[in-house]
Order: structure tokens, then C-alpha cells, then sequence
């Protein structure tokens, strides 16, 4: 939507290429989500949580991660 709409032209340019990097890597980033299911995970703790460990667990795309890298 943000690479769609007119009100911001620039706006729009920043979120172009990544609109078209994620229909572009559409089905790769399903895949690594679809195979991040089903496993248990260690997250280092209930109450305190190891934070690597959890940003690991609940970023499981690698191609998903990469994208979004280039609106920082």
C-alpha cells in the first residue's frame, strides 16, 4: 500500500523496490517459514528469555530478514 499510494511520491520510491523484492521472493520466504513449523525451540529461559535466542525463533526467514535490512 505504502509503494501504491500518491499523496508522498517519495514515500512511494522507498517502498517500491521492496514491494517487488517480496513478490519477487515470494515463495522462497513461505518456504523457510513453512519449515520453521512444527519444531520445538529453546529460548534460553520462561521468564527471561535469551534474546538471540528468541529474535532467532521469531524471524525464521532469512530472504524475509534481508529485505526488510534495506528500509533501515
Amino acid at each position: 500500500a505504502l509503494a501504491s499510494q500518491d499523496v508522498d511520491p517519495d514515500l512511494g520510491d522507498r517502498f517500491s523496490p521492496i514491494r517487488d523484492a517480496l513478490m519477487q521472493e515470494e515463495e522462497s520466504i513461505i518456504r523457510e517459514l513453512n519449515d520453521a513449523q512444527g519444531s520445538p525451540v529453546d529460548l534460553g529461559g520462561y521468564f527471561l528469555p535469551d534474546v538471540e535466542k528468541v529474535s532467532s525463533a521469531m524471524r525464521p526467514s532469512r530472504t524475509f530478514n534481508e529485505i526488510l535490512t534495506r528500509l533501515g
